[in-house]
Formats: C-alpha cells, sequence, structure tokens
C-alpha cells in the first residue's frame, strides 16, 4: 500500500505475531458497544443494555460516568471525546447526539448537540471541532454528517450504505484522511476539508 505522499506503509501480519495476552476489564456488562480513550487515560464505553457511559481508569477502577441513563429505544452508541474535553455520545435507533461535559469523569452536564437525529453509530472529532457522525440504516440509507464545532448546520459527507465505525488517518496514513467502515462492504476513506486533522 502506498500513501499518497508516495511513501510506503507496511502493515505487520497478524498471524506472524505471539498472540495477544488478553485481560478482561469489566464483567458482567449488559451490551457494551463503543470504547475510547478518554485526555484522562481511562477507557470510556458506551452500555446500551443499561443506558449509561462507563469508565475505567487507569489503575483499573470501575465507574459509572452518566448522572442518569440515557434514554432510546436500544441506548447510548457512537461515542468521541472533542478537542476540550467533552464526551459526544450517539443513541441508537433514532436518537439525538448528546454532547456531555465531564469533570474527574464524572458528568456535570448534558445537552443535545446539532440536528443531526438518527442511529449514531461512529462519532470523531477533528481539530477543527467539527464531528463527523456516521449513521446506520438498515435500509442502507445511511449517511455521514459533518457538524460544525458549534452544532449549527450539519451537511452530508457520504451516502448510500450503513456505515460503522470511523478513524482519522496518523502518520503515513495523511490526518486529512477520514476511513469510513461500511457495514459488510468496504473501508471507504474520505478526503476531508483543509484543517480536518485528528484529536490528538
Amino acid at each position: 500500500m502506498v500513501a499518497e505522499s508516495g511513501q510506503a506503509i507496511s502493515f505487520v501480519e497478524l498471524g506472524a505475531m505471539d498472540p495477544p495476552s488478553l485481560q478482561v476489564l469489566v464483567a458482567g456488562l449488559m451490551v457494551p458497544n463503543e470504547a475510547v480513550v478518554g485526555p484522562d487515560g481511562a477507557v470510556y464505553f458506551s452500555d446500551s443494555g443499561d443506558g449509561h457511559i462507563h469508565r475505567v481508569s487507569p489503575d483499573g477502577i470501575t465507574s459509572i460516568v452518566t448522572a442518569s441513563a440515557i434514554l432510546g429505544p436500544s441506548g447510548p452508541a457512537g461515542l468521541a471525546f472533542g478537542n476540550h474535553g467533552e464526551l459526544y455520545v450517539g443513541v441508537s435507533p433514532d436518537g439525538p447526539i448528546y454532547r456531555i461535559n465531564l469533570v474527574n469523569g464524572v458528568e456535570t452536564s448534558r445537552a443535545r448537540f446539532g440536528d443531526v437525529v438518527a442511529w449514531g453509530n461512529g462519532l470523531v472529532v477533528d481539530s477543527a471541532g467539527s464531528l463527523y457522525v456516521s449513521t446506520y440504516s438498515s435500509l442502507g440509507q445511511a449517511r455521514v454528517w459533518r457538524v460544525p464545532a458549534n452544532g449549527l448546520g450539519a451537511t452530508v459527507v457520504l451516502t448510500g450504505a450503513s456505515f460503522g465505525s470511523m478513524a482519522f488517518g496518523r502518520g503515513a496514513l495523511d490526518c486529512l484522511d477520514l476511513y469510513v467502515a461500511v457495514l459488510a462492504g468496504p473501508l471507504q476513506r474520505l478526503r476531508t476539508d483543509a484543517g480536518a486533522s485528528p484529536t490528538l
């Protein structure tokens, strides 16, 4: 594989590696969904079974982040941290996007963000603070939206499939490229506007 810069990108064949050592961080979950690492180094994950966002601190202590359950037929789905430590949460199947402010890993406020009302399956924030939301639809009518940092005027940047997780490229994989997983389909690369680099 060659990046647009012309540099070769090498991939390690997983079959040649030693088996990874797995550690159970949290047991007894209902329906864990998305997991992200926060700016505090903790792992945050959504559980659509109990409707809460959970946190596992770097020293292994588990806690519930949300003050109350996130309502919806299926509960919280996609997660992403913004540039100022705020947590964005998608809700399945037809919920809004929420912006949750945190202090020491605990919710202090929650509000709807933007006007996208769909299954927020994958979320990612660029360096300008725009939120990208990939949505899921069993009819294949889902979209990838770009919501500006102020939450106003969401625009569609990709259509025609049911979309899953997303990530910005890093290093040789050009930080202006957004990689989007298509359910039961290919991995797609979307070139974003100038300045839309990953949150570091």
